[in-house]
C-alpha cells in the first residue's frame, strides 16, 4: 500500500480503560518520502494497541514519527495510551524532525526481531525512537503497571 499522506489513524475516538486490538500482518505500507505534509505519523497514527508482524513500514515523512506516531497519556481516572509491538518486520527510510521511527507520547512500545535501518532524523535532539515523556509515578498517577519499550532480537 503506498500513499501521499498519512495510511492508517488507529482511533476508536473514546477515551477508556482498555485499548481495542489492531494486527496488521503481511502488509507492506509505503510513504510519499519529503512529498507528504504529514504533521504526526508519517504512515501511522495510533492511539490503540497495535501490533505489525511480518511487515515494511518504509518511506514515512512527517514532523514527529517518520514511521509511527504513538498517542496517548496515562491518568488514575482513564487510560488514553497507545501501544505499538513490531515484530519480525524492516522499517526502513523513514524521516522525522523527531522520532524518526516511532514518536511515543508516553514509552510504550516493543521492537522484537526486526531490522531499522537507513531511517533519519533532523533535530539535534531528534532520536530514532523518541518518548515525549518519562516513566514517572507523577506523569503517569501511578497508572501504568506494565511499562515496556525497548529491542530484543533486532538489528
Amino acid at each position: 500500500m503506498a500513499g501521499t499522506d498519512q495510511l492508517f489513524k488507529i482511533d476508536d475516538g473514546s477515551v477508556e480503560k482498555a485499548s481495542f486490538a489492531v494486527t496488521l500482518s503481511d502488509i507492506n505500507l509505503q510513504g510519499a518520502g519529503a512529498s507528504s505534509n504529514v504533521l504526526t505519523g508519517g504512515l501511522i497514527l495510533n492511539h490503540e494497541k497495535l501490533t505489525i508482524q511480518n511487515s515494511r513500514l518504509i518511506g514515512g515523512y512527517a514532523n514527529q514519527g517518520g514511521a509511527i506516531y504513538n498517542q496517548g497519556l496515562l491518568s488514575k481516572t482513564g487510560q488514553t495510551a497507545g501501544f505499538v509491538s513490531i515484530i519480525n518486520s524492516l522499517i526502513q527510510n523513514n524521516k522525522a524532525t523527531q522520532g524518526g521511527v516511532i514518536y511515543s507520547e508516553q514509552p510504550l512500545y516493543l521492537v522484537t526481531q526486526s531490522v531499522v535501518r537507513d531511517n533519519e532524523v533532523s533535530s539535534a535532539d531528534g532520536a530514532l525512537f523518541y518518548g515525549a515523556t518519562k516513566f514517572d509515578d507523577e506523569s503517569t498517577g501511578g497508572y501504568l503497571n506494565v511499562r515496556a519499550i525497548g529491542f530484543s532480537n533486532s538489528t
